[in-house]
Protein backbone atom coordinates (compact mmCIF):
# COMPACT_ATOMS: atom_id res chain seq x y z
CA UNK A 1 0.00 0.00 0.00
CA UNK A 2 1.55 3.36 -1.01
CA UNK A 3 2.22 6.04 1.62
CA UNK A 4 -0.22 8.95 1.71
CA UNK A 5 0.83 12.11 -0.07
CA UNK A 6 2.23 14.88 2.23
CA UNK A 7 -0.88 17.04 1.76
CA UNK A 8 -3.07 14.11 2.93
CA UNK A 9 -0.93 13.67 6.04
CA UNK A 10 -1.14 17.44 6.77
CA UNK A 11 -4.90 17.32 6.32
CA UNK A 12 -5.22 14.37 8.71
CA UNK A 13 -3.01 16.10 11.28
CA UNK A 14 -4.98 19.36 11.03
CA UNK A 15 -8.28 17.50 11.32
CA UNK A 16 -7.13 15.78 14.51
CA UNK A 17 -6.18 19.03 16.23
CA UNK A 18 -9.36 20.94 15.30
CA UNK A 19 -11.19 20.21 18.59
CA UNK A 20 -8.32 21.63 20.66
CA UNK A 21 -9.51 25.28 20.55
CA UNK A 22 -12.85 24.14 21.92
CA UNK A 23 -11.46 22.65 25.13
CA UNK A 24 -8.02 24.21 25.76
CA UNK A 25 -7.94 27.94 26.63
CA UNK A 26 -4.16 28.10 26.05
CA UNK A 27 -4.29 26.63 22.53
CA UNK A 28 -3.16 28.98 19.75
CA UNK A 29 -5.06 28.20 16.58
CA UNK A 30 -3.16 28.62 13.31
CA UNK A 31 -6.22 28.27 11.08
CA UNK A 32 -8.75 30.72 9.67
CA UNK A 33 -10.65 30.45 12.98
CA UNK A 34 -8.16 32.83 14.53
CA UNK A 35 -6.13 33.24 17.67
CA UNK A 36 -8.85 34.43 20.07
CA UNK A 37 -10.90 31.26 20.31
CA UNK A 38 -10.37 30.12 23.89
CA UNK A 39 -12.06 27.12 25.46
CA UNK A 40 -15.69 26.86 24.37
CA UNK A 41 -16.74 23.40 25.56
CA UNK A 42 -16.49 23.84 29.36
CA UNK A 43 -18.89 26.83 29.43
CA UNK A 44 -21.28 24.94 27.14
CA UNK A 45 -21.33 22.03 29.58
CA UNK A 46 -22.15 24.49 32.34
CA UNK A 47 -25.05 26.04 30.39
CA UNK A 48 -26.44 22.62 29.51
CA UNK A 49 -26.06 21.23 33.04
CA UNK A 50 -27.89 24.24 34.52
CA UNK A 51 -30.88 23.91 32.17
CA UNK A 52 -30.96 20.26 31.04
CA UNK A 53 -29.01 18.10 33.51
CA UNK A 54 -27.72 14.87 32.02
CA UNK A 55 -27.97 16.06 28.41
CA UNK A 56 -24.90 15.22 26.32
CA UNK A 57 -23.13 17.71 24.07
CA UNK A 58 -22.10 17.11 20.49
CA UNK A 59 -20.43 19.45 18.05
CA UNK A 60 -20.52 18.57 14.40
CA UNK A 61 -19.92 20.08 11.02
CA UNK A 62 -20.89 19.18 7.50
CA UNK A 63 -20.11 20.43 4.06
CA UNK A 64 -21.30 18.14 1.32
CA UNK A 65 -20.19 20.48 -1.45
CA UNK A 66 -21.60 20.22 -4.94
CA UNK A 67 -24.30 22.83 -4.30
CA UNK A 68 -24.24 23.73 -7.98
CA UNK A 69 -25.66 20.29 -8.85
CA UNK A 70 -29.06 18.86 -7.98
CA UNK A 71 -27.49 16.04 -5.94
CA UNK A 72 -25.43 18.26 -3.62
CA UNK A 73 -28.13 20.90 -3.40
CA UNK A 74 -30.70 18.26 -2.40
CA UNK A 75 -28.58 17.29 0.59
CA UNK A 76 -28.44 20.89 1.80
CA UNK A 77 -32.15 21.31 1.11
CA UNK A 78 -32.96 18.39 3.41
CA UNK A 79 -31.69 20.54 6.28
CA UNK A 80 -33.48 23.66 5.06
CA UNK A 81 -36.80 21.85 4.63
CA UNK A 82 -36.95 20.94 8.28
CA UNK A 83 -35.05 23.80 9.96
CA UNK A 84 -35.43 26.97 7.86
CA UNK A 85 -37.52 26.49 4.74
CA UNK A 86 -38.43 30.18 4.32
CA UNK A 87 -34.95 31.57 5.18
CA UNK A 88 -36.58 33.34 8.15
CA UNK A 89 -36.50 30.47 10.63
CA UNK A 90 -39.76 28.65 9.78
CA UNK A 91 -39.50 25.04 10.86
CA UNK A 92 -41.18 21.74 10.24
CA UNK A 93 -43.42 20.64 13.10
CA UNK A 94 -42.00 18.94 16.17
CA UNK A 95 -44.85 16.49 16.88
CA UNK A 96 -45.40 13.66 14.41
CA UNK A 97 -48.80 13.29 12.81
CA UNK A 98 -49.81 10.16 10.92
CA UNK A 99 -48.90 10.72 7.29
CA UNK A 100 -48.48 8.42 4.33
CA UNK A 101 -49.15 8.09 0.65
CA UNK A 102 -50.49 5.17 -1.35
CA UNK A 103 -46.90 4.48 -2.47
CA UNK A 104 -44.22 5.98 -0.18
CA UNK A 105 -41.56 4.75 -2.62
CA UNK A 106 -42.89 7.07 -5.33
CA UNK A 107 -44.39 9.88 -3.24
CA UNK A 108 -43.12 10.18 0.34
CA UNK A 109 -45.20 12.15 2.84
CA UNK A 110 -44.06 13.30 6.28
CA UNK A 111 -46.30 15.34 8.56
CA UNK A 112 -45.95 17.07 11.91
CA UNK A 113 -47.62 19.74 13.98
CA UNK A 114 -45.63 22.72 15.17
CA UNK A 115 -46.23 23.30 18.89
CA UNK A 116 -45.30 27.00 18.72
CA UNK A 117 -48.34 27.94 16.59
CA UNK A 118 -50.29 24.71 16.02
CA UNK A 119 -49.59 24.72 12.28
CA UNK A 120 -49.65 21.37 10.53
CA UNK A 121 -46.61 20.96 8.30
CA UNK A 122 -46.09 18.37 5.59
CA UNK A 123 -43.14 17.50 3.41
CA UNK A 124 -44.11 15.71 0.21
CA UNK A 125 -41.26 14.29 -1.86
CA UNK A 126 -41.61 13.13 -5.44
CA UNK A 127 -39.13 10.25 -5.68
CA UNK A 128 -39.74 9.49 -9.35
CA UNK A 129 -38.05 12.33 -11.21
CA UNK A 130 -41.27 12.76 -13.22
CA UNK A 131 -44.03 15.32 -12.77
CA UNK A 132 -46.73 14.03 -10.43
CA UNK A 133 -49.92 15.45 -9.02
CA UNK A 134 -51.70 14.24 -5.93
CA UNK A 135 -54.18 15.46 -3.38
CA UNK A 136 -53.29 15.79 0.28
CA UNK A 137 -55.92 15.01 2.90
CA UNK A 138 -55.57 16.45 6.40
CA UNK A 139 -57.86 14.85 8.98
CA UNK A 140 -58.65 15.76 12.57
CA UNK A 141 -57.26 19.30 12.36
CA UNK A 142 -59.16 22.58 12.15
CA UNK A 143 -59.30 24.24 8.74
CA UNK A 144 -57.17 27.38 8.85
CA UNK A 145 -57.87 28.54 5.33
CA UNK A 146 -55.25 28.33 2.65
CA UNK A 147 -52.11 26.22 2.76
CA UNK A 148 -48.70 27.67 1.99
CA UNK A 149 -46.77 25.86 -0.71
CA UNK A 150 -42.97 25.83 -0.76
CA UNK A 151 -41.12 23.95 -3.46
CA UNK A 152 -37.55 22.93 -4.10
CA UNK A 153 -36.71 21.87 -7.63
CA UNK A 154 -34.08 22.05 -10.34
CA UNK A 155 -35.61 25.39 -11.37
CA UNK A 156 -33.77 27.03 -8.46
CA UNK A 157 -31.00 25.06 -6.74
CA UNK A 158 -30.22 27.85 -4.26
CA UNK A 159 -33.44 28.03 -2.27
CA UNK A 160 -36.87 26.68 -1.48
CA UNK A 161 -39.33 28.87 -3.36
CA UNK A 162 -42.74 30.00 -2.12
CA UNK A 163 -45.57 29.35 -4.57
CA UNK A 164 -49.21 30.42 -4.56
CA UNK A 165 -51.22 29.39 -1.54
CA UNK A 166 -53.67 26.54 -2.08
CA UNK A 167 -57.24 26.75 -0.81
CA UNK A 168 -58.72 23.64 0.81
CA UNK A 169 -60.97 21.51 -1.36
CA UNK A 170 -63.82 19.43 0.01
CA UNK A 171 -63.16 15.73 0.05
CA UNK A 172 -65.19 13.80 -2.52
CA UNK A 173 -68.10 11.87 -1.06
Amino acid sequence: MPSPRPEVLRSRHNGCKRPAPLRDPTYLDDSWIGKDVGAKVPPMHGWIDSRYPGTKLTISEYNVGGLESLNGALTQTDVRLFRNYDSSGAQFGNTYVTSTSADQGRLSVYGAQRSSDGAVTAVVINNTGRVMTSSLAVKDFADRGTAQVWRYSAENLTKIVRHSDVPPRPRPA
